[in-house]
Parts: structure tokens; C-alpha cells; sequence
């Protein structure tokens, strides 16, 4: 998958009296086209930096692993190869800054102990803002979980975005909810979604409902 830049199309919008209170980098994004292609280069170029480090952390035998040192080689992936392309003018690539390859390592989730609990094999949570659940007897060795900490840049309102859960980690999903005094879960995607299993049901249908942990023996066991 490579970054081009898709054309964009301007919608029709008429300030009110509001307009006044509206960010100009918003307003600029409705009048001025130039800024909208220099703003979607900018985001295209930085996810093909984020996908390029995320890619550089996994481990070797890691179905999306890729070495540094392979990017340009005439047998590197074709997907990579094309990104590194769209980068290499940069003043920094991860292959050059090492700071960006730490920043957006995802070495915790892709690790063998750990990748069988994410729902997709090259989407996993920055190590840096983890969400990290109760360890039970081990405090060095903290409960896994695909999730991770928001927090927006304007509002200060810290959030938690998780994978949908597996039947494998809907325990740790609940422990994370518990633990972290969640008060609100608002899913994106249905269960199933054209005979696809999107989500799986974490939440029990009935009162009493026993749930026991499939990750961790020193997770306790839960009722509901």
C-alpha cells in the first residue's frame, strides 16, 4: 500500500455568524486548497514514518517485520520499499533516527508471548503510552493488552483506545474497565460485520456469570 496524494474534494460551506470563534487552520481548510495538499503530505509522510518504525521494532520472525537495513535492497518489500521512497528527501527517516524507531515501537505487542492476543498481526499499541493492567503475582511482568492512552491535545480528556476483544482477551478487556474506572466504552464496530467476527462479546447476558482469565494463571477469576 503506498502514500499518493488523493485529490480532495472542497464541500460547500457557508460561516454564520459563528465564524468568528472558528480556528483559522480550520477556515483555511475550507478556502485555501494549497494548504489542504500540504497538510495531507504532511500526514501521509508522517504515517509512512510511523509505519516504517512500527514495522523496524517487531521482531525478527515477525510476519511484519522488516530490517532496517533491507529498505532500499532491491528484495525488500514492495509496500516498504514505496514508503521509504516517499520519505528518503526527509531530514530523518527511523532508519536514520533512531528516536523516531523508539517513539513508535510496538516491540511489546509484537513479542512471541504477546501477538497471539492482538486481533490483527501488524496492528499493535505503542509501547510508550501502553495501557498496563494489574500483574497479579508478578509486578515485573505486567498484564498484556492491546490498548492505549489518548490524550487530546485540546481538552486535556484522557482516553483509552483499545482492539475490539478477542475470546482470549475479553477478561483483560473487563479487568482494564474495573481497574481503570472507566466510565463509559463506546464501540465502533458491531460484532459482526458481514459474517465476519469483528468483536467478540465481552459483556455477560446474564447476572452471575462467571469469566476466567486465558492469558494469565494468576489473573483472578471474575463474576459478574
Amino acid at each position: 500500500m503506498t502514500h499518493e496524494i488523493i485529490p480532495f474534494t472542497f464541500p460547500s460551506i457557508t460561516f454564520t455568524s459563528m465564524s468568528a470563534s472558528i480556528p483559522k487552520w480550520l477556515e483555511a481548510g475550507t478556502t485555501n486548497r494549497p494548504y489542504v495538499q500540504q497538510v495531507l503530505s504532511l500526514l501521509q509522510e508522517r504515517e509512512a514514518k510511523r509505519d516504517l518504525a512500527r514495522a523496524m521494532s517487531r521482531p525478527h520472525g515477525h510476519p511484519a517485520h522488516i530490517p532496517p537495513l533491507s529498505i532500499t535492497s532491491e528484495k525488500s518489500n514492495s509496500r516498504f520499499a514505496a514508503f521509504f521512497k516517499r520519505i528518503s528527501s526527509s531530514s530523518s527517516t527511523p532508519e536514520s533516527d533512531t528516536g523516531i524507531t523508539d517513539h513508535y515501537s510496538v516491540s511489546t505487542g509484537a513479542s512471541a508471548a504477546n501477538k497471539r492476543f492482538n486481533r490483527y498481526m501488524d496492528i499493535e499499541p505503542y509501547n510508550h503510552t501502553i495501557v498496563t493492567l494489574d500483574s497479579g503475582s508478578d509486578p515485573s511482568n505486567p498484564r498484556y493488552l492491546n490498548a492505549n492512552w489518548v490524550q487530546e491535545k485540546y481538552g486535556g480528556q484522557t482516553w483509552i483506545a483499545s482492539q475490539a476483544p478477542l475470546p482470549t482477551t475479553a477478561h483483560a478487556f473487563l479487568s482494564m474497565i474495573i481497574e481503570k474506572q472507566v466510565k463509559g466504552v463506546v464501540q465502533l464496530t458491531r460484532n459482526v460485520e458481514s459474517g465476519i467476527q469483528k468483536a467478540h462479546e465481552y459483556f455477560p447476558t446474564t447476572v452471575g456469570e462467571v469469566r476466567r482469565p486465558c492469558d494469565r494463571h494468576d489473573a483472578h477469576t471474575m463474576l459478574i
